[in-house]
């Protein structure tokens, strides 16, 4: 059990000597797993973790640490006051429930939701190499019993044949990625590996700098908070609505009968309020935080109106997890041009 830090600087030097002595071939040791939170609390203040932890505690300036009797320990930066990292080297597991159990017990907390082409995107704005990828099509409009779904991981490195190169670039052009595995290589050594997945969390199996690895998830975290604040900007000046595409048909129907149940990820409780043979609107609201919506959807494209006030995230998360269901990219435009798009940034 990792021993549990009191500054900063001891969180820093416990991730140096925990990956010290390891090699970037290691998968046996603890990992560093980042959750990244984007929170309309007002006031914006953390609440307690619960799960059996403890109340939080300063650990320095906007960082916060919570532990259990066993332990385990998260750790919070709030320096960004819209959007949170949470840091732990508990077993996954452990953490996993923690956090996602924090985040569905409190209105206003919601992940960071990250599309096809924004977990893409990640490799290319910090120079790092793709080393594997994730895969899943999960069928949330289907009212089978139990419907059909798909779940694929690939670790690969140098060497592959041009048969498995092909059968990779079919898979990911066909179905959502999940999460992208990247490896950072510096003078021709790696100095970091992680893992990036599209419902914001990500996973460092080895690195050789604690403190660059932090300042590349912190910087993504300052990348996705403007991304909201450009999306709201746009809402608030013109008043249209968020555009998608997708790159598969979906099933309508199945759809209006999930949307009306309300527990699936993608966090919309809606009730179909006008229906075509091909378009479907539903008016409701956004669990994450009781805000109005207004969805249109046809079989290939979808227009989300959030009035007033009303949190942005929704956007980011209808289209990764959409993409799950739709089995491939999702693009979010506004007036024609591509938003929510962590390139601009």
């Amino acid at each position: 059990m990792a021993k549990i830090p009191r500054t900063r600087d001891d969180f820093i030097l416990l991730l140096d000597s925990t990956f010290r002595e390891t090699s970037a071939s290691d998968f046996r040791h603890s990992t560093l797993k980042a959750y990244y939170v984007e929170s309309n609390l007002n006031p914006n203040i953390p609440p307690a973790m619960g799960s059996s932890f403890s109340e939080w505690r300063l650990l320095e300036g906007s960082w916060y640490i919570c532990s259990d009797a066993r332990g385990n320990w998260i750790i919070i930066d709030t320096y960004d006051k819209r959007v949170w990292v949470l840091y732990s080297l508990s077993i996954v597991d452990i953490a996993d429930r923690a956090i996602s159990k924090w985040i569905s017990n409190n209105v206003g907390l919601d992940n960071c939701w990250f599309s096809k082409r924004n977990l893409e995107s990640i490799g290319k704005i910090n120079g790092l190499k793709e080393r594997g990828i994730g895969l899943k099509y999960r069928n949330i409009a289907s009212q089978a019993e139990d419907p059909f779904g798909f779940s694929l991981k690939a670790w690969y490195g140098n060497g592959a044949n041009k048969d498995i190169e092909d059968l990779f670039d079919k898979l990911k052009r066909d179905f959502s990625t999940k999460s992208i595995r990247w490896s950072c290589i510096e003078n021709g050594n790696t100095s970091m590996k992680l893992e990036w997945y599209n419902y914001g969390k990500v996973t460092v199996n080895y690195l050789e700098d604690a403190e660059d690895t932090l300042h590349l998830i912190s910087s993504t975290l300052e990348k996705y908070h403007s991304a909201l604040k450009d999306g709201e900007k746009a809402r608030d000046e013109h008043k249209y609505a968020f555009e998608f595409t997708f790159t598969q048909k979906i099933d309508l129907e199945g759809y209006s009968a999930a949307l009306s149940k309300g527990n699936s990820k993608l966090k919309l409780w809606m009730t179909e309020i006008d229906s075509q043979p091909d378009f479907k609107r539903f008016a409701g609201i956004d669990l994450h935080n009781l805000d109005r919506v207004i969805l249109d959807m046809g079989e290939k494209y979808a227009y989300m109106n959030v009035p007033g006030k009303g949190c942005v995230n929704a956007a980011p998360r209808f289209a990764a997890v959409q993409g799950e269901n739709a089995c491939g990219n999702v693009d979010i435009m506004y007036e024609g041009r591509e938003i929510f798009d962590l390139r601009q940034y």
